[in-house]
């Protein structure tokens, strides 16, 4: 039997996640005062790998209460790390963690609201059993994996991407409509805005690796014609970034974004085909912005290199029919956005889209397993972690067609 690596910062859980605090949370979950936890079973909730920010234990949590004995739930918990390094700064200057307990505790609840009103029985994410910053921030869920759910190992195909475009899809729509009525403030913190004492995650995850990729890419024969697009885009690439994530003028209009659209975000059972087979994770991102990031996420970060290929117009169709269906059926009173707006968007935000593909994209094609993270972290080497992958017929063919529409499209300039 292969031994399985866990995140190393998950060998050894914080002291509290002891019998009083399941209790605690179990009696408020279940609204039973007479319950009481008489053991707990912690293991690493993450592979080596799987996770870059907080951390995650699996819990087997057995309980007796006055009316049932001998009963136990499987719960899985995410809190901040407890040791010094890359994830605890990282999270000791920025919001996300503040912003997934808020998603979890007002947003989705009242998505969920919106969804059973019209006879939708879709379940966008894990159920939530308790939260609290105290002792720590800290958020607790229903472990669906005994329920036959697992994380995606590769890329979405074209079968498989049907779910997840309805599952956006209506997470735009519920959020577009909240916030119509008044029941949903903006999420105006975007993480990809610079502020003093914020970290900065553009610098952090993208722009050196986007700029180490752009010269590996510029030595292509096949990029010569482009090689002055591509040595301007380092001249351009924060402001245009600053235009997208920070000025909303131009936005025809703006839904509460994911903002980590990408695979591993995601859990599923039975090859995932059906709704109820799939849920959406990790909501630490979320922000106020174009609907076109989250599109331009699902094509680079969601989907395999033979969907984006041959499948991208009919991806974006759908998902634009099931956001406008949906505000239908809630009864939404206004116009509603066109597909026009959104095919405009996906073009204006075509540097978003570039930087995911140069960064992020890569990341598919690579063994999570053999990926030393919290060492990646440290080093923040990510172009060097992929840039086997840039040599691959595969990718470079992938590369290249996007970045020939990118081009043709205007939308690097």
């Amino acid at each position: 039997m292969t031994e399985v690596a866990y995140s190393s910062d998950e060998l050894n859980p914080p002291k509290w996640l002891n019998s009083e605090f399941f209790t605690a949370a179990l009696r408020k979950f279940t609204k039973n005062e007479t319950l009481e936890v008489t053991k707990v079973e912690l293991r690493p909730g993450t592979k080596a790998g799987e996770h870059y920010t907080s951390i995650m234990f699996k819990a087997k949590v057995f309980y007796d209460s006055k009316n049932v004995s001998e009963n136990s739930m499987d719960l899985i918990l995410k809190t901040i790390p407890v040791e010094e390094g890359h994830k605890m700064d990282l999270l000791k200057e920025s919001t996300v963690f503040k912003t997934e307990m808020r998603i979890y505790g007002e947003v989705l609840p009242e998505m969920q609201k919106l969804l059973k009103q019209i006879d939708d029985e879709t379940i966008i994410a894990p159920t939530l059993v308790y939260q609290s910053n105290d002792p720590a921030p800290v958020i607790v869920f229903i472990d669906e994996g005994p329920k036959g759910f697992k994380p995606y190992e590769k890329p979405f195909t074209f079968e498989q991407v049907q779910v997840l475009i309805e599952r956006i899809a209506k997470f735009h729509a519920c959020s577009f409509f909240l916030q119509k009525i008044g029941k949903l403030s903006n999420f105006d913190d975007c993480p990809f805005t610079k502020a003093e004492g914020k970290v900065d995650l553009l610098s952090l995850f993208y722009r050196d690796c986007v700029f180490d990729a752009l010269k590996t890419v510029k030595k292509w024969k096949e990029c010569e014609s482009y090689k002055d697009i591509l040595e301007k885009i380092t001249q351009i690439f924060d402001e245009r970034l600053e235009e997208i994530f920070q000025d909303k003028s131009k936005q025809p209009y703006q839904v509460l974004l994911h903002g980590d659209f990408q695979f591993k975000n995601m859990i599923s059972r039975n090859g995932g085909l059906r709704s109820e087979d799939f849920l959406l994770l990790d909501y630490q991102y979320c922000y106020w912005n174009s609907p076109a990031i989250d599109v331009i996420s699902l094509l680079c970060c969601c989907c395999d290199a033979n969907t984006r290929k041959n499948h991208r117009e009919e991806v974006i169709r759908k998902y634009f029919k099931i956001f406008n269906e949906t505000l239908v059926k809630l009864d939404y009173k206004e116009a509603l956005p066109r597909l026009l707006d959104l095919q405009l968007e996906m073009i204006r935000c075509g540097m978003v889209e570039f930087m995911f593909f140069m960064s992020f994209t890569p990341f598919q094609l690579i063994d999570f397993s053999k990926l030393d993270l919290n060492k990646l972290m440290e080093t923040r080497d990510f172009h060097g972690a992929t840039k086997e992958v840039f040599e691959t017929e595969g990718f470079k063919e992938d590369l290249l067609k996007r970045l020939e529409f990118l081009v043709d499209m205007g939308a690097l300039e």
